[in-house]
């Protein structure tokens, strides 16, 4: 019902403004106000239901350096051993992720044993790695639906950008963390975790089939 609500005083503000405009050009001081209300009223529903951000697969993350650089980073991890890479690939939150908010620079690699498995390798700490997938060959029909004020500093609104679920074992079984996925800019390789705002759940079973490309684009 709120948003119902919200969505009618929107359209409401837009035929008001008309109308104003129409009647008498002299009453544009109160049509840019309420514009700036409409304005506020908009930022309001985006953050009570959230927005659709359009998402790209992993393998566009990465292939998107547009350059290399000679400078290289060295981590000697006791999983993939020595692993070595340009600092062009490193991946920056900000802000941390859930748990671990002082490490703030992270590597994607890829699997070798599993196709689209993952993982989010830590610079700073060798012995810290995340599996990760792409919800979209998991989940039919996948999409992110996210408060847009948590995409504040890594995201214009226009980019394509990528999603990241953690991979976690609930009771036995394998489940994807849909609930609190990372959002990573492959422009700017700026990253960040986020809380959805369409009732994900935090232990989605993971089907030992992927969804139909189709169906996940």
């Amino acid at each position: 019902c709120f948003r119902l609500f919200m969505l009618s005083t929107v359209y409401a503000f837009d035929c008001l403004c008309f109308r104003l405009l129409v009647l008498s050009p002299s009453l544009a001081f109160a049509w840019i106000s309420l514009r700036h209300a409409r304005t506020a009223c908009v930022r309001l529903l985006e953050s009570s239901i959230g927005v659709f951000v359009p998402i790209i697969p992993i393998r566009s993350l990465l292939r998107s350096s547009a350059w290399r650089c000679e400078i290289m980073i060295s981590i000697p991890t006791p999983r993939f051993g020595l692993v070595v890479r340009p600092t062009n690939d490193v991946l920056t939150f900000p802000s941390g992720i859930f748990g671990f908010e002082l490490q703030l620079r992270w590597l994607l690699l890829g699997d070798r044993e599993h196709g689209g498995l993952y993982w989010l390798q830590n610079v700073e700490q060798p012995d810290l790695s995340l599996p990760v997938l792409d919800p979209r060959e998991f989940v039919s029909g996948y999409r992110l639906q996210v408060d847009r004020a948590q995409l504040r500093n890594i995201w214009s609104g226009t980019e394509q950008l990528v999603v990241l679920a953690v991979l976690t074992e609930f009771k036995g079984q394998l489940c994807l963390n849909l609930r609190n996925p990372f959002v990573i800019n492959p422009s700017s390789h700026l990253g960040r975790q986020v809380v959805t705002t369409d009732g994900r759940p935090l232990q989605h079973p993971l089907s030992s089939q992927p969804a139909s490309p189709r169906k996940a684009a």
